[in-house]
């Protein structure tokens, strides 16, 4: 790991500050900080689906886990979308919020179209 760090700041580890070390140990070690963020993503969807019934809300689906969403009951998940990339592990981290449904994708689509047409 060679790198140099220019900043004022206090220097952490091999010269170089908190932030460029962690840069640079990222950078160095990607394969495994890769496999580690895919592990805390699928972990945290997997508790997240437990949560919430492991089947669709409306039709009662769990025949394959993959085809199920996380739906906002109020449609409001479009701003919310633009701030979390993963929903699993931030449902873990925010203790199940309540305004959280599962839906097969053919319900969550069902009602989208049906919000539209209103």
């Amino acid at each position: 790991m060679q790198a140099q760090c220019h900043s004022e700041r206090k220097h952490y580890a091999k010269g170089l500050c908190k932030s460029c070390y962690s840069i640079a140990w990222n950078s160095f070690h990607k394969e495994r900080v890769r496999e580690y963020v895919s592990n805390y993503n699928k972990e945290g969807r997997r508790i997240a689906l437990d949560y919430y019934g492991n089947r669709c809300s409306k039709c009662g689906y769990n025949q394959d886990l993959r085809a199920l969403d996380f739906d906002h009951i109020n449609n409001d998940g479009a701003n919310f979308r633009k701030t979390v990339s993963n929903i699993g592990p931030w449902l873990v981290r925010n203790d199940f919020p309540e305004e959280f449904q599962l839906l097969c994708r053919n319900c969550n689509w069902i009602k989208e179209l049906d919000r539209r047409n209103r």
